[in-house]
């Protein structure tokens, strides 16, 4: 093999392994030491959003399931003023956390249009200048809708994360 070849294929393999074993890639995921979910979703959201569009039902809700991952949620024409639903699909039957940048009302569903009640809600003493407002939710394994709203805001910013319990 060509000495160029060998150094090429060894530099991608390194990338690849680097990018698989690194940063966010799923639940491969690492915290800091003493990290919060907080401080970890805190430097998610201040990252480069992916848009998503809010549905008026379920059904061609946008899914933001993908972990560590912030999403712009452009809100629509909802209940006489602007909101909409996404679709979450937990990977485990867990608490998550729901980190958004403005507090604007959540409500929580299961697949089967049930309600799921919110554990905890904080809107207030969060040190982080873009999370506003978050939810901690217990979830079972399979897909959930989150609807936001009715609300005057246009957009909202959000990340979810597992509670403190960790990957």
């Amino acid at each position: 093999m060509q000495p160029f070849i060998r150094s090429f294929l060894t530099l991608t393999s390194i990338s690849a392994a680097a990018f698989l074993f690194s940063g966010c890639f799923g639940h491969s995921h690492t915290h800091t030491d003493g990290e919060t979910p907080l401080e970890h979703a805190c430097e998610h959201i201040a990252g480069t959003p992916t848009a998503v569009t809010a549905a008026s039902t379920d059904a061609g809700s946008p899914d933001v399931s993908k972990p560590h991952t912030p999403y712009s949620v452009q809100l629509i024409d909802f209940k006489a003023n602007k909101g909409g639903m996404v679709k979450f699909v937990a990977d485990e039957s867990t608490d998550f956390i729901i980190f958004l940048s403005s507090a604007i009302p959540l409500k929580v569903r299961d697949a089967a249009g049930g309600d799921i009640d919110i554990e905890e809600t904080i809107t207030s003493g969060i040190d982080c200048a873009g999370i506003k407002a978050y939810h901690t939710v217990p979830l079972t394994q399979g897909t959930s809708y989150l609807e936001f709203g009715p609300t005057s805001e246009t957009q909202v910013k959000m990340v979810i994360e597992e509670g403190e319990h960790g990957h």
